[in-house]
Formats: C-alpha cells, structure tokens, sequence
C-alpha cells in the first residue's frame, strides 16, 4: 500500500451543529486538522459544506461565506488548503 498515491480529502464541516448533519464541527475542526497534517497518504485540498436545503439563496449563501471565513482561518494556521 505504501506504493498507492496520497489521497486528496476535503472536510465536511457541519456549520449549524445540526445532529442530522455530518461533517466535523467548527469548535473541533483545527484539532482534526492538527491530527491529519502528519498522515503522509492523506493530503488536505480543503473544506466542503452541504447547506440545508432554503428557498431563499440569500441564506444558502451565508453557509458559503461562513465556510471561506473558516478556510482563510485554517490556512492562517497553517493547513495549507489550495
């Protein structure tokens, strides 16, 4: 397996802690990232987010904003997202 290319991974956040959502919350997301930096097979690309489904795109987008908030966050600590 060693001979297998790293995998690319992106991280689901849940950006309204809903139960009913995956993805790592935000309160913990730093600390995942700390944990998968050192894996050499894993390479992190970046974050991904799946809103709740809204009528109003006005809202949908707010989830969007939010999650770029997060990754210029991420990458001002050190994740070194593309």
């Amino acid at each position: 397996r060693a001979s297998l290319p790293p995998l690319n991974i992106c991280l689901q956040v849940s950006m309204d802690d809903s139960p009913k959502r995956n993805g790592v919350s935000k309160d913990h997301l730093f600390d995942l990232i700390k944990q998968i930096k050192p894996l050499p097979h894993l390479i992190l690309r970046g974050l991904m987010v799946l809103p709740p489904f809204v009528e109003d795109l006005t809202q949908q987008r707010a989830y969007f904003a939010d999650l770029r908030t997060l990754y210029e966050q991420c990458n001002n600590q050190g994740a070194g997202f593309d």
